[in-house]
């Protein structure tokens, strides 16, 4: 799962955040709703893990809106670096 600046901005500041599928750039790979996904940034730097709210299939019809719910809660969201 790649996401763009601004969700990576958001995911590394101070406030728990969820990844929103707005943030979300590209979906690579097969997955099925409760895997746990790996986030990269646009770099392709690997920034968390995460359990998925959606399968991939859903996640790539999805990519980009505004109006669904967070590919991955802030509860299931594991970042691995700080900026």
């Amino acid at each position: 799962m790649y996401i763009n600046k601004g969700a990576k901005e958001a995911l590394l500041g101070d406030k728990a955040t969820s990844l929103l599928m707005i943030g979300v750039s590209k979906v690579e790979g097969l997955f099925k709703k409760g895997d746990i996904i790996r986030i990269f940034d646009e770099k392709g730097k690997q920034i968390g893990l995460g359990k998925s709210q959606y399968d991939s299939e859903k996640a790539e019809l999805y990519l980009g809106e505004k109006r669904k719910k967070p590919l991955v809660h802030y509860d299931y969201l594991l970042i691995n670096e700080k900026g």
